[in-house]
């Protein structure tokens, strides 16, 4: 026989920080209860200051103060990790409460049975829920249950904590406990569904244990609520344990607690299905690793390659420090495939980056920006001048486009030196006043209109030098055109230099002031992306977007 264990209130707290309120809690286990649900988990066991309506329990005396008002034949327990909570705290089991799920690794198997004895001494239930079960050999796994198998508990839970469990393991992990454990001792499976097969292990294991001479229980969610991307659906089980066999659990009190109490939560919080915790998942990696790759940001290819490069000894427990070295690593390899930086900037025009032709994008840029220019500023050009020498290509592009001369007389004494990089604010400006040069005499541009073309505006430096230099030489008119846009963003990926932006110093309306120029026309973020996607190339343009990366 198979029954059913519903969790909601304990792994769906980590969704919601446990916070279901008190009343909505008390619905639940009486709903639950009517539909014949057979065990309640009704939340965690924490060195914790205990919140009323909380499912997160300093004590065993503040749950049983939660459903006191309560009145129900189902079994409720609460789960708690033996090295975060103090054995000694357990007072003796005369409520509700009856059951101890006691959740933990292999290097806490001392704990963990000192934990359960004290326990079973006070009156309680336990279960001994095995964390990574996966990460155990047969041999490991064999010897384990023998080590349980002396605590005689009231069940061992196979756990798949990073939902990666196959049905061929599952039945190798249920065949070496069936033959190991008493016959008294239920085995019980908890899965979780990163790969989507939490509901047909679920099956796998139900076949199982009718094929045994034992009792099993399977683990559940209401609507698989539980950290990302969730759990196995109470709903979904019973519904297959009703139809198969015979069981009678009430999907309609079960339903009324998912429209009332956790469809609510779903409309604030996401979980479910999602492909980088599926990423995870096939590493056989700790979650945490996902999630700290999804809040710094890393695109789900590099998850992928990322998840896969966690070093065996630390993909068990999660590791910040071997994180950060994973997602530094991620990042570089991204960097050297994605980033517009390379696309723009880097890369010389001869080269291709992505299966893009880098001279076709960069004039392709210098074109698109003649059709946003209005047609008098474009009529009282003279020269159209590239800032040496990553402006030539996009200038080029603009100049043919609007039928005027490339004037190349503004060179660089030293092409190798790329300035960009450089740090160091003074040194900088030096450089480039240094390198930057008219070639033989700049007479020819006195009282003339020049269009100066440059791919992107980041701290505006160089843009202020070169128009300060035609000044100089008594240009007219300097009109700015930037084909690629503003850096709006520091790249979270480190692929920019550390000095200030200029989005970050002034507004858009006083750039052309600051430049020293007549007028500033730069590529709105709309035109770039419609750039890039005419390339379907997938490279990364958040740093010329609004908004954070």
């Amino acid at each position: 026989m198979v029954q059913l264990l519903d969790c909601s209130l304990r792994d769906g707290g980590y969704i919601n920080n446990w916070q279901f309120g008190k009343y909505k809690c008390q619905y639940l286990i009486r709903k639950l209860s009517n539909a014949n649900v057979d065990y309640l988990e009704v939340g965690f066991l924490n060195e914790v200051n205990y919140v009323e309506g909380s499912t997160n329990f300093m004590d065993i005396n503040c749950a049983e103060k939660a459903i006191e008002e309560l009145s129900t034949s189902t079994s409720l327990a609460l789960m708690v990790r033996p090295d975060r909570y103090d054995s000694s705290k357990l007072c003796r089991a005369t409520g509700k409460i009856r059951f101890l799920r006691i959740a933990f690794y292999k290097k806490d198997l001392q704990k963990a049975i000192r934990f359960a004895l004290e326990a079973e001494n006070k009156g309680y239930q336990v279960f001994l829920n095995m964390v990574n079960t996966t990460g155990y050999s047969n041999s490991q796994l064999r010897e384990m249950a023998s080590v349980l198998a002396e605590i005689n508990p009231y069940a061992v839970t196979i756990v798949d904590t990073f939902g990666c469990m196959t049905q061929q393991k599952l039945t190798d992990f249920f065949d070496i406990l069936n033959s190991v454990l008493p016959n008294n001792v239920k085995i019980a499976f908890h899965p979780h569904n990163n790969m989507l097969m939490a509901y047909p292990l679920a099956q796998c294991f139900i076949k199982l244990v009718e094929y045994s001479n034992r009792d099993g229980i399977i683990d559940g969610t209401l609507m698989g609520i539980g950290r990302n991307p969730g759990n196995l659906p109470s709903e979904l089980i019973a519904n297959f344990l009703n139809t198969q066999y015979g069981e009678k659990y009430n999907l309609g009190e079960m339903s009324a607690v998912i429209d009332r109490v956790i469809e609510p939560i779903k409309k604030k919080y996401e979980w479910g299905y999602s492909t980088a915790y599926m990423f995870g998942a096939a590493a056989n990696i700790n979650r945490n690793y996902v999630e700290y790759f999804l809040e710094n940001n890393l695109p789900l290819d590099a998850i992928y390659e990322a998840s896969k490069t966690v070093p065996e000894g630390d993909s068990e427990l999660f590791n910040p420090e071997a994180a950060n070295t994973v997602l530094k690593n991620a990042v570089e390899r991204w960097k050297n495939t994605h980033c517009a930086f390379k696309l723009i900037y880097q890369y010389s025009a001869q080269q291709v980056f992505e299966g893009i032709n880098v001279y076709d994008f960069r004039y392709s840029a210098g074109k698109m920006m003649a059709t946003y220019i209005p047609a008098d500023i474009i009529d009282v050009i003279d020269y159209v001048m590239p800032v040496p020498n990553t402006g030539k290509i996009y200038a080029d592009g603009f100049s043919n486009a609007i039928g005027k001369n490339c004037n190349m007389k503004l060179i660089k004494k030293d092409c190798s030196v790329r300035t960009f990089c450089i740090n160091d604010t003074q040194e900088r400006e030096r450089l480039i006043e240094t390198q930057l040069m008219f070639e033989n005499s700049s007479s020819d541009l006195c009282g003339k209109n020049v269009a100066v073309v440059d791919e992107a505006i980041f701290s505006g430096t160089t843009l202020k030098i070169v128009c300060n230099k035609l000044r100089q030489a008594s240009v007219e008119k300097i009109f700015v055109i930037i084909p690629i846009g503003l850096w709006k963003n520091k790249c979270s990926y480190n692929g920019l230099p550390d000095h200030k932006m200029l989005s970050e110093e002034i507004s858009s309306d006083r750039i052309a002031n600051f430049l020293g120029a007549d007028e500033v026309f730069v590529q709105s973020e709309e035109n770039l992306k419609t750039l890039v996607g005419k390339y379907d190339c997938g490279i990364c343009i958040k740093c010329f977007c609004d908004g954070s990366i």
